[in-house]
């Protein structure tokens, strides 16, 4: 599944292609597309994404869920996160699947990259290659196959370790010694 506002930089419609390659290899694969227009820049975007659906015969294969209030809970159900976006600057639904011990697929951007510690907590794909996120999304489910829990896996259990790093008190602990530097420096 994939949890992102709806915008094109997201690459939802990548998804959507993975997912109609996928849908003619497994039928036990089902995906979720969650998020909603936020920032009023989406245009036609939740048409377009629903004309790919029907297009490519997915109606009992993949759903839009639209806006969800609170992602966490779905991020928790999800056996794979997915991220696609075209820019991941830092890739807040990588960190909080990886804090959730949730399996993650994303693209090779920066913040992707150096969240997943550049494969070793995840696995990454070439950028808007949809063969190679279908193949990356096979890996995991195969990698699945064979343990108990997803934190059995060790990219998993890594990227839980990774993501300790990013909680709210650190942050803020880091934050604060940032603003006493640069008010030492002034």
């Amino acid at each position: 599944g994939l949890t992102a506002r709806l915008y094109c930089n997201k690459a939802q419609t990548t998804l959507i292609a993975a997912a109609a390659r996928r849908a003619d290899h497994a039928d036990r694969l089902r995906f979720v597309v969650a998020g909603g227009a936020v920032l009023g820049r989406e245009g036609r975007l939740a048409d377009h994404l629903a004309t790919l659906v029907e297009r490519y015969d997915l109606g009992d294969r993949l759903r839009l869920l639209g806006h969800v209030d609170d992602p966490v809970p779905l991020q928790a159900s999800l056996d794979v996160a997915v991220n696609a976006s075209v820019h991941e600057s830092f890739g807040l639904s990588v960190l909080e699947s990886m804090t959730l011990g949730t399996p993650v697929v994303a693209p090779r951007t920066e913040g992707s990259s150096y969240l997943l510690d550049g494969g070793t907590a995840g696995w990454l794909c070439d950028l808007l290659d949809t063969g190679a996120l279908v193949d990356a999304i096979t890996e995991v489910v195969a990698d699945l196959d064979g343990v108990d829990a997803p934190t059995d896996l060790p990219r998993v259990r890594l990227a839980r370790r990774r993501a300790r790093a990013f909680d709210a008190a650190r942050t803020g602990e880091l934050a604060a010694a940032v603003l006493r530097v640069l008010g030492d420096a002034t």
